[in-house]
């Protein structure tokens, strides 16, 4: 279990799962990457990486989820960094964040 193997080191998860919030316990902080609706249709419709949000069920599920995301979090104690920012930015807040 990667819990297991990462105990005492610094790890980073990334993205979002149906069944988060049954392993959330496992987490020491929660990092919320947050854009605007223009900025996340923009970036899935024009990714080069992989298909998700291109079709358009994943792209609703996608939008629903952004919109959803302050009062899933934010109750949860968890850091918001504007990931509209540029790059380096966003890794310095996200850095800072982290124990």
């Amino acid at each position: 279990m990667l819990a297991a193997r990462a105990a005492g080191s610094t790890v980073f998860l990334c993205g979002s799962v149906e069944n988060e919030a049954e392993v959330r316990d496992l987490f020491d902080v929660i990092i919320c990457l947050v854009v605007d609706l223009g900025t996340l249709t923009d970036r899935l419709r024009n990714r080069t990486t992989n298909a998700f949000g291109a079709h358009p069920e994943e792209l609703a599920a996608a939008v629903r989820d952004n919109a959803l995301s302050d009062a899933i979090y934010r109750p949860l104690g968890a850091t918001f960094v504007d990931a509209t920012m540029p790059l380096g930015q966003v890794t310095g807040a996200v850095l800072s964040a982290a124990p």
